[in-house]
């Protein structure tokens, strides 16, 4: 994969200033749209949620009712990087509580210790983020940011998410 770095005094499209124009990748606020598990789809209300980018900080929501038995209520904050050629996010506290058969545990574990770094690729009129030798990808235009993961949690399964720009 080719990584670009942009010169932050091209005026047209293909450019970081017309990125930061239209897509601004570093202020955003998105609502989950659509949940993929491998070829299974949920949206509202099975899955709701909010991804907030902006200005070094990142926070971000989930309630997952896919499961009528147990419920998944997710919300992490932390802090974020952009430069001309990287994106990096770490979370600083993340809790998840399950609630399920009128229990609720509360697990405090961050995902992942340190920052997940992305290589950034300008594609037309999108933005790619890609780590993990590319099974991670955010996928930035100036409506959505699709979030697609080909080997997603302990079953490396593939999951996608589909958030749209709040405007």
């Amino acid at each position: 994969m080719k990584v670009v770095s942009w010169n932050m005094n091209r005026r047209k499209h293909g450019t970081w200033d017309y990125l930061t124009r239209t897509i601004n990748p570093d202020v955003g606020m998105y609502e989950l749209e659509t949940w993929v598990d491998e070829e299974l789809i949920y949206k509202y209300p099975d899955v709701a949620g909010t991804l907030v980018v902006s200005k070094g900080k990142i926070a971000f929501t989930l309630d997952n009712s896919i499961n009528n038995k147990k419920t998944v209520k997710v919300i992490g904050w932390g802090t974020n990087i952009l430069e001309a050629n990287k994106f990096s996010y770490k979370y600083n506290e993340f809790k998840v509580l399950i609630i399920q058969d009128g229990n609720k545990t509360v697990d405090s574990k961050l995902p992942w210790e340190g920052n997940r770094i992305y290589d950034l690729e300008l594609k037309g009129e999108e933005l790619l983020l890609s780590a993990n030798n590319g099974s991670q990808t955010w996928l930035l235009n100036k409506d959505n940011l699709i979030y697609t993961d080909t080997e997603w949690g302990l079953d490396k399964k593939y999951a996608q998410r589909v958030w749209r720009r709040i405007k």
